[in-house]
């Protein structure tokens, strides 16, 4: 079904019926009183009735047209209701139970021009048709004077509409399909690795490749930046326009780390990859969709996961020894200590110059489920802004960040910038460039994805082999068995091109995007560069492990981006151009 909501399609639906608060706070806009969904109330007999959300009451509704749910109500608002004896035909086991009377005078009216192919897994014939550009009145919500209204336009569209205490508003919700009636949406990209040619699939088709879509994205547009207590609760969500306030207005704490983390909220995920050579495909949904499964992010130490967070900044740490922040002039001296915590909060620098596995008990140290940026959250941010962009040139697409600083040098306002410069764009995305300490870029609130200092990436080990000819990509999600030089308890994921260069091709895999040949430029192909230790062995060596980074740093100018990763370094490795960064 086609919704269009203030212009803009939505295509969702909830699976929680009885309390669907956490999957409707995906979903940008208010949820009480402005949400509404679609049940079938009367299997067989194919009616629809049409309800609101409404949270903040939860008893003494009015009956009838009122359905409890377990933390608010469902205030039915248009369509054909069952009495409390089902006059109206038997409720559908799945669907609750209307309370109430049916109204003939709020049936809503067949209109055979209604664009109903894309409903499934019922008999569509003759219902929830409302006639063309014909406002329907719905229920006033009891002493609030809100009235839903809405028409199916002449381009078969559902249009809604309100007015509050009489005078005529948008709506600012969106339309929400449940109980299985529409196919879950999905979008992504195709690539010809040849041709060098990307197109737009699914919902997205047709769409121009190389910015940001107009349409609808439910995934990328439910990213939004928070507050988490060390438990991993979010606290609460700050402005979609200023992460210095929280989004009810009110100030935010986000300079710190005893009152929480900042972090970006990212909703779980499913994604389809296929190779028909020479192009690779990728797509994803925000609901299940045949053939698509569930992104490995979201496998968390074995466990299925509804949303995964990951530091809105590059990691600062806390010194427990000292009882402080560890202060700029020192974030370049190596100094971990056991008990030290890893921090993603604004007006900090990154702390650099340790090594991954001290990152990785920094991390930890905050507490259960708290680690090192991971593979999968990695591959999964990545996947996001590919299938937003439709190009791998991210520093055409969103701009060359904090990559092109020269004549300075590795400490803090220097090359090293302090946390904090896109608090003014909130959940979206920005760059400033140039030769200045105010460069900096920002994706959907993950500030310096790339540029500014590399990233170190955990549960990712590189193996490279003398006698296979080979360097290969290891990964594992489960924190309990992060550990460095290793394959045991890692999953074989693919090969790595064995020279450093201009990334050309991938690995036909559907887990990553792991360069596999070289010899691009910085407008063509991945446009960003990959570096490996494999060419750099001596003779006469049999196997070597590395460790993995993202991004590049504030002096690799074209060569940085979100797809440029180095596996040359050792676990041993330290340097004051390479942080960290928290993810939950």
């Amino acid at each position: 079904m086609r919704t269009i909501v203030n212009g803009t399609e939505r295509k969702l639906s909830v699976a929680n019926i009885a309390d669907p608060s956490a999957e409707l706070n995906l979903i940008a806009g208010p949820i009480n009183g402005s949400l509404v969904t679609c049940y079938q109330v009367a299997a067989g007999v194919n009616t629809f009735t049409v309800y609101a959300w409404d949270s903040a009451d939860s008893g003494a509704e009015n009956v009838p047209y009122v359905v409890d749910g377990s933390s608010g109500v469902w205030v039915a608002v248009a369509g054909a209701y069952n009495d409390a004896a089902g006059a109206a035909g038997t409720a559908d086991a799945a669907m609750p139970s209307a309370a109430g009377t049916v109204d003939a005078s709020k049936l809503v009216q067949v209109d055979a021009d209604l664009d109903v192919s894309n409903l499934r897994n019922v008999d569509i014939t003759g219902i929830f048709t409302i006639v063309n550009n014909v406002w329907k009145r719905a229920v006033d919500f009891a002493g609030t004077g809100f009235v839903n209204m809405f028409k199916i336009n002449a381009s078969d569209e559902i249009e809604v509409g309100a007015k509050l205490n009489g005078t005529s508003a948008n709506f600012t919700g969106n339309l929400v399909v449940a109980g299985g009636i529409s196919a879950a949406p999905y979008y992504g990209v195709t690539w010809n690795e040849t041709t060098d040619v990307y197109a737009r699939t699914g919902a997205l088709s047709g769409e121009a490749i190389g910015a940001s879509p107009s349409a609808f994205m439910p995934i990328q547009e439910a990213m939004k930046r928070c507050v988490l207590d060390d438990s991993g609760n979010v606290l609460y969500f700050l402005d979609p326009d200023d992460s210095t306030l929280k989004d009810n207005g009110q100030p935010a704490t986000i300079t710190d780390q005893s009152h929480g983390q900042v972090m970006v909220q990212i909703p779980k995920f499913w994604y389809k990859y296929s190779y028909s050579a020479p192009s690779h495909t990728w797509e994803i949904a925000s609901q299940p969709v045949e053939g698509f499964t569930v992104h490995p992010a979201f496998i968390k130490d074995g466990q299925e996961v509804d949303f995964r967070y990951v530091g809105a900044y590059e990691a600062s740490l806390y010194d427990a020894t000292a009882g402080a922040m560890v202060a700029s002039a020192d974030i370049v001296t190596s100094l971990y200590a056991a008990g030290d915590i890893l921090c993603s909060i604004s007006g900090q620098f990154p702390k650099v110059n340790e090594t991954r596995a001290e990152f990785r008990g920094a991390a930890s140290q905050r507490g259960a489920g708290w680690r090192e940026m991971d593979f999968d959250l990695m591959s999964a941010a990545q996947l996001l802004y590919l299938t937003e962009y439709a190009d791998f040139d991210s520093q055409t697409t969103i701009g060359e960040g904090r990559t092109a600083l020269s004549g300075g040098s590795w400490v803090a306002d220097s090359y090293i910038g302090q946390a904090g410069k896109s608090n003014s764009d909130g959940n979206g995305s920005a760059s400033v460039g140039g030769n200045s300490n105010t460069a900096y870029m920002t994706y959907r609130g993950i500030e310096n994805f790339f540029g500014n200092v590399w990233t170190f990436i955990d549960g990712v080990n590189i193996y490279n082999n003398e006698a296979g000819a080979y360097s290969r990509l290891f990964a594992c999600n489960n924190e309990a068995n992060f550990a460095d030089d290793t394959q045991t308890n890692y999953e074989e994921v693919g090969d790595l091109a064995l020279l450093d260069e201009y990334q050309s091709t991938l690995s036909q895999v559907m887990r990553g995007f792991l360069p596999l040949t070289v010899g691009a430029t910085s407008s063509t192909k991945i446009t960003d560069y990959f570096y490996t230790y494999y060419d750099n062995l001596g003779s006469g060596w049999v196997e070597d492990y590395r460790v993995l980074r993202l991004g590049g740093s504030a002096g690799h100018g074209s060569a940085a981006g979100v797809f440029c990763v180095h596996a040359y370094d050792a676990s041993s490795a330290d340097s004051v151009g390479v942080g960290g960064r928290l993810c939950f």
